[in-house]
């Protein structure tokens, strides 16, 4: 489905995986919500934690801290990435950034109607 549909209780629905201390993860909760609306499918707002699956791999921390390298790379590419979207990006002053807040608020809100609009605003 294209154009502008809207999504109904009956539209499709997607589930969407996010942490909120993730760069990515921004690229995405910025733009899915239109994306969304253009297809006619509802978002089932999932957070996680990166955190603790770093830790199960035996990792203390982000690899884009671990490894400076990559860190740099992931400062570069989010410069290009927000570019090529045409979304504003500010690079955290402390990263990775604790999101077990914002995704215990997400959780606890599942279901109340400014659950879908809290993920945008944490990042505005």
């Amino acid at each position: 489905m294209t154009g502008s549909a809207e999504a109904s209780d009956a539209s499709p629905e997607i589930e969407f995986w996010f942490e909120f201390g993730s760069n990515y993860s921004y690229l995405s909760v910025m733009r899915i919500e239109e994306e969304a609306r253009l297809h006619g499918v509802r978002i089932a707002w999932k957070p996680f934690l990166l955190g603790p699956i770093f830790r199960a791999l035996g990792t203390a921390n982000s690899p884009f801290v671990l490894q400076k390298e990559k860190g740099d790379y992931v400062w570069r590419d989010m410069v290009r990435q927000c570019a090529k979207y045409g979304l504003e990006w500010v690079q955290p002053s402390a990263f990775p950034r604790l999101g077990v807040v914002p995704l215990r608020i997400v959780l606890v809100g599942t279901n109340e109607p400014w659950s879908a609009v809290f993920p945008k605003r944490s990042w505005s």
